[in-house]
């Protein structure tokens, strides 16, 4: 039951961050595309 626990508690930050990272990766893509419209980037 412990190990259980630890796997899915190791593996849910793992994508969480992957996804943190996917989405930095857009946000600093639309914002060298919409530099003009700062509106967009919050």
């Amino acid at each position: 039951m412990n190990s259980t626990t630890k796997t899915s508690t190791s593996t849910k930050p793992k994508r969480l961050h992957k996804l943190k990272v996917t989405l930095n990766k857009f946000k600093k893509k639309k914002k060298q595309t919409l530099c003009s419209k700062p509106i967009y980037i919050k």
